[in-house]
């Protein structure tokens, strides 16, 4: 009985230690997928760079969320308030708000 609790609060535990971060790179794509309407664009270069710009920014914040998942939470927070002030949609943002409470809750799960 002492085994199988112990088993499942570390795949608990890991769990939430992946599931944020599989998460956050599948939003990543699903942003840059986006970026794929440019090439028929003269000047698709610039243009695929403009569209990336997003998917940058959640890069970035995705490799801070790796190593310190409290402040990834915060960050995925004001990113998905970001999105959702940028492109009039909450629906689009409701994906940073999900990842942003699994970080914070793996935060809050690896302190005790």
């Amino acid at each position: 009985m002492c085994v199988k609790r112990i088993y499942n609060e570390y795949s608990v535990k890991k769990m939430l230690y992946w599931l944020p971060r599989i998460f956050a790179i599948l939003y990543i794509l699903f942003f840059s997928i986006f970026a794929l309407d440019v090439f028929s664009d003269p000047h698709w270069f610039i243009a695929l760079f403009m569209h990336l710009i997003p998917s940058s920014i959640l890069l970035i914040i995705t490799i801070v969320a790796w190593k310190r998942a409290r402040l990834g939470g915060i960050l995925f927070f004001l990113a998905g308030i970001c999105i959702s002030i940028f492109y009039h949609s909450f629906a689009v943002a409701v994906p940073a708000f999900v990842i942003s409470v699994l970080f914070l809750s793996a935060s809050s799960i690896k302190k005790t």
